[in-house]
C-alpha cells in the first residue's frame, strides 16, 4: 500500500469512528463488549430465488430489473456471509456495513441520493439478509429478545461521503418492518418460523 492510499484509509477510519451513526452514538464511544466484528452467517439457499427475494423486500412490482437477474436460480446449498460489524447501543442492536464505493454525481452522498444508490446497488437486499441473520441469531441466543424492542436497523456507511461540513452525508439507516423479516423467515427458513 502506498502513502497516498494509507492517508485515504486512515482518514476514512477516523471519519467512521467519529461520525454520529445514530443519535448520541459514535463507534469510538462503544466498549468492546458492545461490538461483534465480522459476524458470520449462513442462510439456506435451496429456496432462495432472486425474484422472490426482491419481491418480498421491495414489494410486488419492484422486483429485479432485467439486467440484474436474467431469471437465474441461485445454486443449492448455503449463502454464506459476514456482517462487517454488529453493535449494541441503549439496548438495541444494529448492523453496520462499510462501503468504499465511489458514487457519481452532484451531492452523491446526500441522504436522497443514497436512497437511490442503495436500490441501484441492491444494498437494500443485502441489508435485509443481514437483518434476517441477526434477528435469527438474537432470537436464538438472547433471552427475552423482541424485534421491536431490541433491533435498531441496518446502517450503511459510505466512507468517501463522510464530511464534517455535512454530518448527514454518507450514512444510510433503515429498520425493516417485522412483517418483511417474518416473510423472509417463512420463505427461507420455513421450518423455523419467527
Amino acid at each position: 500500500m502506498n502513502e497516498a492510499h494509507s492517508e485515504h484509509i486512515y482518514s476514512w477510519v477516523h471519519a467512521t469512528m467519529n461520525t454520529e451513526l445514530i443519535q448520541s452514538c459514535c463507534l469510538k464511544e462503544l466498549a468492546k463488549r458492545q461490538i461483534i466484528v465480522e459476524k458470520p452467517f449462513l442462510i439456506p439457499s435451496d429456496s432462495l430465488q432472486p425474484e422472490t427475494l426482491y419481491s418480498l423486500i421491495r414489494g410486488r412490482g419492484n422486483e429485479i430489473d432485467g439486467k440484474s437477474s436474467n431469471n437465474q436460480s441461485l445454486p443449492k446449498g448455503f449463502l454464506k456471509g459476514f456482517i462487517d460489524l454488529v453493535f449494541e447501543h441503549d439496548g438495541k442492536f444494529f448492523v453496520l456495513d462499510y462501503k468504499t464505493n465511489t458514487l457519481k454525481g452532484e451531492n452523491a452522498y446526500a441522504p436522497e441520493q443514497l436512497n437511490k444508490a442503495m436500490l441501484d446497488l441492491s444494498f437494500d437486499i443485502q441489508g435485509h439478509l443481514y437483518t434476517l441473520a441477526l434477528h435469527k441469531y438474537l432470537s436464538t441466543y438472547m433471552s427475552g429478545y423482541d424485534y421491536d424492542r431490541h433491533f435498531g436497523g441496518y446502517i450503511y456507511v459510505f466512507v468517501r461521503g463522510l464530511h464534517n461540513e455535512n454530518p448527514m452525508n454518507g450514512k444510510y439507516h433503515h429498520r425493516p418492518n417485522i412483517q418483511t423479516i417474518s416473510d423472509l423467515m417463512a420463505e427461507l427458513l420455513p421450518k423455523e418460523g419467527v
